[in-house]
């Protein structure tokens, strides 16, 4: 199975997955969590953005090296504010206990030099786990993007 498939295979367990119960307190708290994951998401998008396209509005061929690391900067600042609220997502209900060493480990993959980690969709990197997070916030809230 390639990457792509098995990410795609992944994504639909995610969505097959039962909800939380409505009205539960694992729900409650999810819920709450969701809400506080919303501007992180959009500093996430944000900041994927700045990675691919630079700040000419031309795609980011990376020879930058300050600009890059003033991204990857970000990176590092946001995926530790995120670490507090994953635990407390893994805390409230085990399908989310994985995402805060899948995002750990694309950003030091990131940090070592490796770019693809942060927003390529043909490896788990931040984005993708980030995106797979997001989807599994979704479905175990019963909400549709």
């Amino acid at each position: 199975m390639t990457r792509g498939s098995e990410r795609a295979a992944r994504l639909r367990e995610l969505r097959d997955r039962p909800r939380l119960a409505p009205g539960s307190r694992e729900e409650a708290e999810c819920a709450r969590l969701y809400e506080a994951f919303l501007p992180l998401n959009r500093e996430v998008l944000q900041m994927c953005t700045d990675w691919q396209i630079s700040p000419a509005g031309a795609p980011n061929d990376h020879a930058d090296a300050a600009y890059d690391w003033s991204v990857i900067d970000r990176l590092e600042a946001l995926d530790d504010r995120v670490g507090p609220l994953l635990r407390r997502l893994g805390d409230a209900d085990a399908r989310f206990a994985p995402y805060r060493d899948r995002l750990r480990a694309a950003r030091q993959r990131v940090v070592s030099g490796e770019r693809d980690w942060l927003t390529s969709p043909r490896v788990d990197s931040y984005h993708t786990m980030w995106m797979e997070l997001h989807e599994c916030l979704l479905a175990a809230l019963g909400r549709e993007r």
